[in-house]
This record gives C-alpha cells, structure tokens and sequence, in this order.
C-alpha cells in the first residue's frame, strides 16, 4: 500500500502530523532540486529566485502553485503551477485544456478590448505552454498580484465589478 502523499503548506498540515522520510519521498517538488529541473525547461535559472510554496493555494484543479520571485527585481515573478499527476488519457486531457486556456489568453489579450491583467503563459523549450515529467504537467506564467477578497466581505459593488469584468472577457473573446 502507498503512503500517504503530504502537503508541506502550513494550512494543509494536521497540528501534530509528523513528516517521516517516507512520506517525505512521496511529496512531490517539495524541495527546489525539482523546480530547478523545470524551470530549465522554460529557460529560467531557478537560482536567481526565491521561491514560495502555496499550495493548492484554494484552486479546483488540485494542483500546486509556487511563486517565483526575481531576487533581483522583485516586481518580475511567475506563477509555477503543477497538474495533479494524471495517466496518459488524463495527461492529455490536461495537454488541451492548458493549450485551449493559453489560446484564449492570447487572443483576448490580443485584441484591441482592454481588459484587466491576464497571466501570460511562458513557452518551455519545446515550444509548448507546459512541461511533462514524471507524468506530471507543469505551466509557467507571469505571477499576478492580488488575491479574491469577495468572500471576506462580499458587496455588491465588488459583484457588479466582477460581472462587468466578465462582459469585457466576453467581448474580447468575440473579436
């Protein structure tokens, strides 16, 4: 039977959960030595960032995210975000959705509709918008600044924001 996989987030850790080496082993990227590998991949020297593990960080997909920041420009970061790991069928899947989702924001960002920020995917070496070792998908973007904030106190206001965000994707996504 396979040990149980460990997230290393502080809010995802039980109080009085103990890390032994062997649920150590089945963490995945829980150190730097992986993500540099990665990173490689897209061109990037993971050396001359830091980098902040966030977890899940409250997504649906279950995949884990990790903010690199610049130690030299610290306004210059990327999110990192791994795919839960996923079989050849589900693999692919996920090959189309990242490619589909990378597609649109290009052509909103694209068109002549301005609109909000919108990550920008990084292409790795291959030309893809993703990396896929150990069967596992890994995407690089620029990092967004921000957080949602509507459910710690939710308004109107922010709501009809929202929803005439939403229209000018809309719209950009029609031209």
């Amino acid at each position: 039977e396979k040990p149980a996989k460990v997230a290393l987030g502080p809010a995802s850790r039980l109080p009085n959960q103990i890390l032994t080496f062997q649920t150590l082993k089945t963490i995945p990227m829980s150190s730097t030595a992986p993500i540099r590998f990665i990173l490689a991949e897209f061109g990037i020297d993971a050396l001359e960032f830091s980098i902040d593990d966030k977890g899940s960080n409250g997504g649906y997909s279950g995949g884990r995210i990790w903010k690199l920041t610049s130690k030299s420009d610290p306004n210059q970061s990327y999110c990192l975000k791994q795919w839960p790991p996923a079989d050849a069928k589900q693999s692919k899947r996920q090959q189309n959705q990242i490619s589909l989702i990378n597609q649109f924001l290009n052509h909103v960002t694209d068109s002549q509709n301005p609109l909000c920020i919108l990550p920008t995917p990084i292409q790795s070496k291959t030309g893809l918008p993703w990396v896929d070792k150990g069967g596992r998908i890994t995407e690089l973007q620029l990092w967004i600044p921000g957080r949602p904030t509507f459910w710690e106190d939710p308004t109107d206001e922010k709501l009809i924001n929202a929803c005439r965000m939403l229209a000018r994707i809309h719209q950009a996504a029609e031209s």
